[in-house]
């Protein structure tokens, strides 16, 4: 049995704690109580599509999140109408680098997928919609 729940939220940065609260009360609901990979996540997911999606005026982000029972896993599918980007094309940071020498931009979706089982994007070109969903076996 899958069960599903979702939300809207306007992207606005004050926003976000309204986003975790609904994941944390989800996924506790479930008797997940293990679920601060989840909020990292979506925290950082969040975060980077308020700053830099473009999102038209009067959109919003909808975060849907889903438990498969069956499988033990959950994710979290993020959707906005901001531009057309791939996080995942991003190359991976080097690390290595002192934080002086390292270029901008990666380290937010390698967290991402460091912390999560599975992480895909595809974009609707119907909807005009990005979607990124976050996978993770409980």
């Amino acid at each position: 049995m899958v069960k599903t729940n979702a939300i809207s939220i306007e992207p606005k940065i004050e926003n976000e704690n309204v986003l975790l609260d609904f994941i944390s009360s989800e996924l506790s609901s479930l008797g997940y109580s293990e679920h601060w990979e989840f909020l990292v996540a979506a925290e950082e997911v969040f975060s980077n599509t308020v700053f830099y999606a473009n999102i038209p005026i009067h959109n919003f982000i909808n975060c849907l999140i889903s438990y498969d029972a069956e499988k033990k896993q959950a994710s979290l599918k993020f959707e906005d109408y901001g531009k057309p980007f791939n996080p995942l094309t991003r190359p991976v940071p080097e690390l290595n680098l002192s934080i002086k020498e390292r270029k901008i931009g990666g380290l937010g979706i390698h967290i991402v997928k460091d912390l999560m089982d599975d992480v895909e994007y595809e974009y609707d070109n119907v909807r005009q919609m990005n979607m990124l969903t976050l996978l993770k076996k409980l």
